[in-house]
This record gives C-alpha cells, structure tokens and sequence, in this order.
C-alpha cells in the first residue's frame, strides 16, 4: 500500500481504518485437547497461559498501533467448553458444558479487557479500543436457543459425538451432515 499510494497518504487512511481481531479460540483448544501420548509436555498453569496469549495480543495491538491504526474492536473468546468437539473429548453429556475451559475462557476474557482498557490510557486519545463480549452473547444464545430460531443447541451439526468428527458429505462417507444446519 506505501509503494502504491505513499507512506503520507497510507498513515492517514489507516487512522480512518477499523481493525476487528477475533482471535485466541485456536489457542484455547490447542491447549486443553488431550496430549498424544510420548509427545506430551507439561502444560503451563491456565493462568499463566492466560497471560502469555494476552501478552503476545497487546505486542501485536501496540506493532498496529504504530503503523499507524487507531481503531480497534477486538472480539473475545466465546464458550468453548460448549461445542460438541470439547464436550466429547472431555465426555460431558449433551446439554451439559465444560466449565473449565469456560473458566479459562473467561479469566482471558477479563484480563484481555483489562489490556485494552490500559491502552485505551496509555495511548488515547487518538486510539480507542473496544472490546466485543462474544463469550456472554453466545452464552444468551445457546441458553435461549428456541428464541432465536433454533431447534437444538447441544447436537453437532455433522461428525458425530465421537472422534474424528469428519464433516463432509460424500456417497462413501460416514458423516453425516444435517438437513439444515440453520437450525
């Protein structure tokens, strides 16, 4: 974008720009999925996991920062420890979610909030960040389901309840895809 329009010109239109991250999901399973047995290594405390994934965020949010973006939204984690995958792999029940990955989920949630509101300060006004609860609006719609048009908010869609959870549609396939996956 400097090569095409200047550097000038790229600094103005990224202060005008809006950058929405939703980031740190991928991170949250990859550490609570089981360990393959001879590879495994210790685990870092949740907390201390926690930590690492809010630092490296706020390194990259400070790099945008400096090239020039101003306006930021950046997106929580949503309820992991209830989709079908983390409720199988940790044999909860249908209807029921992981709590524990929900209590990570949420420790995150809270301190990435805490960052950018400290950035907020320490690099407003010009900046403004703005952080977008998805784990409490996701939350409202797997509770309330029925009112957003829903018939089930525990079942996978395709794959099944047990691993390797394959969802593609195939004559040979034995995944299984539902009719109509909008509700």
């Amino acid at each position: 974008m400097v090569n095409v329009t200047g550097e000038i010109s790229t600094r103005e239109f990224l202060k005008k720009a809006i950058f929405s991250l939703t980031i740190g999901s991928n991170d949250v399973l990859n550490y609570v999925q089981p360990s393959i047995p001879f590879f495994a290594q210790d685990k870092v405390s949740p907390n201390m996991y926690q930590d690492f994934m809010v630092s490296n965020l706020t390194l990259q949010l400070k790099r945008l920062h400096e090239l020039g973006a101003r306006k930021f939204i950046v997106v929580g984690v949503g309820p992991l420890g209830c989709i079908p995958f983390i409720r199988a792999i940790n044999l909860f029940p249908s209807g029921h979610c992981f709590g524990e990955v929900n209590d990570m989920i949420q420790g995150y949630n809270k301190k990435l909030n805490g960052v950018l509101d400290q950035l907020n300060q320490e690099l407003g006004p010009e900046a403004i960040f703005v952080y977008a609860n998805s784990y409490d609006i996701f939350m409202k719609i797997i509770v309330n389901y029925h009112q957003y048009g829903f018939k089930d908010a525990d079942a996978p869609c395709c794959g099944g309840y047990l691993p390797p959870f394959v969802c593609f549609m195939s004559r040979n396939s034995s995944s299984s895809l539902c009719g109509d996956r909008s509700k």
